[in-house]
């Protein structure tokens, strides 16, 4: 108890003298044994000598180790959080820094992913080094660069690049990490290995490329130094076809680049060529009376697709049948077409309007023969090149237009309102896309890109609604439908998506969208390019196509992408 009692008497005591601080204090009289306030302004505060060694010289620091992140300064300052200073953000950035680099030299996973990433960039800029060397053995045997290959090689370029910069951000993310797991360790790993084999194959596909097409030309066939090809623009389409016949190469090199399309010097030719092709598909030729088609359909004023014939007709356009047959030595200029200016002489006018005229009479025509299709926005573009490619014969323009209907099953894609052979087209492209481009399906999977949103003037008009395209050009993509038939377009399709894949597989939705909607453009120069690309990758028959039309569902086809 005792010493209860002098703990609270201590107590006591202690807050006595408290009172009689604050009375003296209060009453202004002199205060005995006061207790002094502590002046807290009179005070110092040493910095600890840990933070004295670390306040560096930020501009040295700054200019030696710039730093890769954000500035201080940049960020988004909230009043509510205690700013630190600049000398201060310099330490943390520092502190920071030195953690990570300890953590890196440490970590022997992170040396292995960095050493994957610079082995995969030393690869690359060697296959870069031998890519530019043999390209330029071959603009020495190709001045004109009329070859196909280098698009194709190019694309294999375009992937290494791309591969690379996903690894680049792959080890970026893998250095970020804290403590990662093993089992993500080993994924990562696994994925940059991946990508290094693949970066080393692609760089590989594209100097085989250039040196295959090197071979190609230094061969037999080749000997002319690269003007080889330039001499059947003088030559007659007897004489190139004779040409096949010399040695199997010979004939590889007119079928690939296409010689015998680029030959042909007459709408007379071009028409034999069409009909045998017709022909030999169908086993031969439907008889239609035409005269008798266009006497019906004078007579029929009251039918519903007239008005809408008449009003598209007036906005199409022709290319002049002689620019077709007379350009074959300047195939990529792209001539102006008859219809595109305000202001034309009255000899332009007059052929205008008489084209006009037989492009009317050929849709009516049709739509006497197959009144349950009638007329659909889009046949204008397919009848008005078949009409400019056969020198304005009617007769002739309308049977070929009849048999791509019919025989090659373009009717129901015209067929409204609903455009089912349209939609079935589409859906086969959307599929063989998934098949043969995996990672391309992929992101437009992701991006919820159907083929419908860009593809409908592919297969509906086979790319002749593309303005941009020469006389030369759209009668090529015509030879290829008649000759080929539908698997024919589509590895030209899949070809000139193959070709543009690192334009169209992007993060970004709209980005994506636009290189699809732009890739007709691209056919003026890489036609050819793609052509070569589908024949080569692609294995497309009809029997591969009557497959996924058996099983294409209009009701289900679309649920992937809502």
């Amino acid at each position: 108890m005792s010493g209860n009692l002098s703990f609270f008497e201590s107590i006591a005591k202690s807050l006595e003298s408290v009172a009689k601080w604050i009375d003296a204090t209060t009453k202004n009289e002199p205060k005995s044994e006061s207790i002094s306030a502590t002046n807290y302004s009179n005070l110092t505060f040493a910095r600890e000598n840990a933070v004295k060694k670390l306040k560096l010289d930020t501009d040295l620091y700054a200019s030696t180790y710039p730093s890769p992140f954000r500035t201080t300064t940049s960020r988004k300052k909230d009043a509510r959080i205690l700013q630190m200073d600049d000398s201060d953000a310099v330490i943390d950035e520092i502190a920071t820094r030195f953690h990570r680099s300890v953590y890196v030299s440490k970590n022997p996973d992170l040396v292995v992913a960095q050493k994957l990433y610079t082995q995969a960039k030393t690869l690359h800029l060697s296959n870069m080094a031998e890519y530019r060397r043999h390209l330029t053995r071959l603009d020495g045997l190709d001045p004109k660069q009329k070859c196909s290959v280098r698009p194709r090689a190019w694309k294999f370029i375009e992937q290494a690049n791309f591969k690379l910069t996903t690894m680049d951000s792959l080890v970026r993310d893998f250095e970020m990490m804290v403590r990662p797991k093993n089992d993500a360790i080993q994924k990562i790993l696994d994925k940059l290995m991946l990508l290094h084999s693949s970066i080393e194959h692609c760089g590989q596909d594209a100097i085989r490329l250039i040196i295959h097409e090197i071979q190609s030309l230094e061969s037999f066939m080749g000997l002319m130094n690269g003007v080889f090809t330039e001499i059947f623009t003088f030559l007659s389409l007897k004489q190139v076809a004779n040409c096949r016949l010399v040695a199997s190469s010979w004939n590889k090199a007119i079928t690939v680049k296409r010689l015998i399309s680029y030959a042909i010097e007459t709408p007379n030719q071009r028409q034999r060529l069409w009909m045998h092709a017709i022909q030999s598909r169908m086993g031969g030729i439907p008889e239609h009376d035409y005269h008798a088609l266009v006497a019906e359909a004078t007579s029929d004023r009251k039918n519903q697709f007239y008005m809408v014939i008449e009003a598209d007709v007036r906005r199409t356009t022709f290319v002049r049948a002689e620019h077709i047959y007379q350009l074959r030595s300047r195939r990529y200029q792209r001539p102006w077409r008859l219809g595109t200016q305000a202001v034309t002489s009255a000899g332009d006018s007059k052929l205008l309007n008489n084209l006009h005229l037989k492009l009317a009479r050929i849709l009516k025509a049709y739509c006497q023969l197959d009144p349950s299709v009638g007329y659909c926005h889009g046949m204008t573009f397919l009848a008005a090149t078949i009409l400019s490619c056969l020198g304005y014969d009617e007769a002739a323009s309308f049977h070929v237009l009849v048999a791509c209907m019919l025989q090659y099953d373009m009717a129901e894609m015209f067929r409204i309102p609903d455009l089912p052979g349209t939609k079935r087209r589409m859906d086969q492209l959307d599929k063989l896309v998934r098949i043969h481009l995996p990672a391309m399906g992929k992101c437009l999977l992701q991006h919820k890109i159907h083929p419908q949103m860009y593809s409908s003037g592919w297969v509906m008009s086979l790319f002749l609604n593309e303005s941009s395209l020469s006389p030369a050009t759209a009668c090529v993509l015509l030879d290829e439908f008649l000759l080929g038939g539908w698997p024919a377009m589509f590895r030209i399709y899949l070809g000139l998506l193959s070709l543009n894949a690192s334009r169209i597989i992007t993060p970004h939705f709209n980005r994506s969208l636009q290189a699809l909607v732009q890739l007709p453009k691209q056919l003026e120069t890489s036609l050819l390019a793609a052509i070569e690309e589908g024949n080569s990758n692609f294995v497309i028959s009809a029997q591969t196509l009557d497959m996924l039309a058996a099983n294409y569902d209009p009701v289900t086809s679309l649920m992937d992408y809502f």
